[in-house]
């Protein structure tokens, strides 16, 4: 009898044991991970996507800081290179021009010091 106690006992101590262990197999399986894995993988490829995007804008300004200095040195060299007469004729027509606008500038300017 005090051997089948025994028997008994390990066997308690057994399906103890093996429980415990289900339980600790149980809780520290991943549950959850897979699902953050997909998760970033979709971020990383929206992050990719904006992040071409903002290297094609660069592109872009570089294209456009090209032309706007090939443009530049073009007019200046225009400009450079006026006779003085051309000069004349064209500070004369931008005055005509603006004529309006710089009279009221001009007549602000009396009102303040007055």
């Amino acid at each position: 009898m005090a051997k089948e106690i025994k028997l008994l006992n390990i066997g308690i101590i057994t399906v103890i044991v093996l429980l415990v262990i289900n339980l600790v197999i149980l809780y520290t399986q991943p549950t959850n991970d897979y699902n953050k894995i997909d998760s970033l993988s979709t971020k990383i490829d929206s992050l990719s996507l904006v992040r071409d995007s903002i290297v094609r804008q660069v592109d872009t300004i570089t294209v456009k800081l090209k032309e706007n200095d090939k443009n530049y040195y073009k007019t200046f060299y225009i400009i450079a290179n006026n006779t003085v007469t051309d000069d004349y004729v064209f500070f004369r027509k931008y005055l005509a021009d603006n004529k309006a606008r710089l009279d009221s500038i001009s007549d602000s300017i009396r009102v303040k010091g007055n």
